[in-house]
């Protein structure tokens, strides 16, 4: 597993000083700035909707999300890869309207299978005044929107944004899991060889993937008439091309205001930030937060942000 971990490193360049951070920036140390509100980014894995972890009830781990919401009452969420079932056999986004604060809705479902709806949701306490597109690619879940939101006399544009899978296989994910227990046989066979080239292979192309999309949403970042924040699932590193791109202009919210390992991957692969949250010059972030639940394959963070 840690070889993994230092090929990952190796092919995107170190950056590990990114994945930690030893004390982040409190509220309560500036707490004359005004409206305050918390924001919230979470990878639901389509509300456990075809139940990979195997619950004795699909519903089990979308109720869960539901009652982590609940308890965290975000003023506004960024969900990546939501589901709206248009039967509502299986409620999401219309139930989590009734239960929870953040009642406005920016939903965005480029892919659609009878009553299946696939995309991205951004929820608000706060009026959405106006939404648009940024990229998106077709039958894919690389997708990008925004929301502009007004928050009192002032304006900030929302992006949520999930980007190119990291590309492993579950073939892949069963030999990193075979290589973390020691597997003698594969350690000993050409097995070894050929399942490190095949996920080089695969993060190389998502790299490229990435790189592509980032760029587009740079342009669109640059011509933002408001102080924005990207909630996002970059599915890369903070060692990476991506990362670095948004960095330039951004600062992490993590970095700023986090503590402790900044791991929000929860799958295979230890250690891995993927999630961010991002805020550009106007913004201001403290107390950020990962919440280490297993109900989707990456864990919800949140900050909360103020305006200067």
């Amino acid at each position: 597993m840690a070889w993994v971990c230092i090929l990952i490193e190796i092919i995107t360049g170190f950056g590990i000083i990114k994945f930690f951070n030893i004390s982040g920036q409190h509220f309560e140390e500036n707490a004359n700035a005004s409206n305050p509100f918390k924001i919230m980014s979470y990878n639901v894995r389509m509300f456990n909707l075809y139940n990979p972890l195997k619950k004795a009830n699909n519903k089990d781990n979308r109720d869960s999300i539901f009652k982590l919401v609940q308890e965290i009452e975000p003023d506004i969420i960024c969900f990546q890869e939501a589901y709206y079932d248009t039967d509502h056999k299986f409620k999401t986004i219309d139930t989590l309207k009734q239960i929870q604060k953040a009642g406005n809705v920016h939903a965005y479902y480029p892919a659609v299978r009878r009553n299946h709806n696939f995309g991205l949701v951004t929820m608000s306490v706060y009026p959405i005044i106006n939404e648009g597109v940024v990229f998106t690619e077709n039958g894919k879940n690389d997708l990008s929107i925004f929301s502009d939101i007004l928050i009192g006399n002032d304006t900030i544009r929302i992006y949520n944004v999930h980007f190119a899978s990291i590309g492993l296989s579950s073939e892949d994910f069963v030999f990193v899991e075979n290589v973390s227990s020691l597997n003698i046989e594969i350690a000993d066979s050409d097995e070894l060889k050929e399942g490190f080239a095949n996920i080089v292979k695969r993060l190389k192309k998502g790299f490229i993937l990435r790189a592509s999309q980032v760029n587009l949403l740079e342009t669109h970042l640059n011509s933002s008439p408001y102080p924005y924040i990207l909630c996002t699932d970059l599915n890369d590193t903070p060692s990476s091309f991506a990362y670095n791109v948004l960095e330039k202009n951004m600062k992490d919210a993590f970095l700023t205001a986090g503590e402790g390992i900044g791991k929000t991957y929860n799958g295979s692969l230890p250690y891995f930030r993927i999630d961010y949250i991002f805020y550009s010059k106007g913004i201001n972030a403290y107390n950020f937060k990962t919440y280490p639940k297993g109900f989707s394959d990456h864990f919800p963070i949140t900050s909360i942000m103020t305006l200067d």
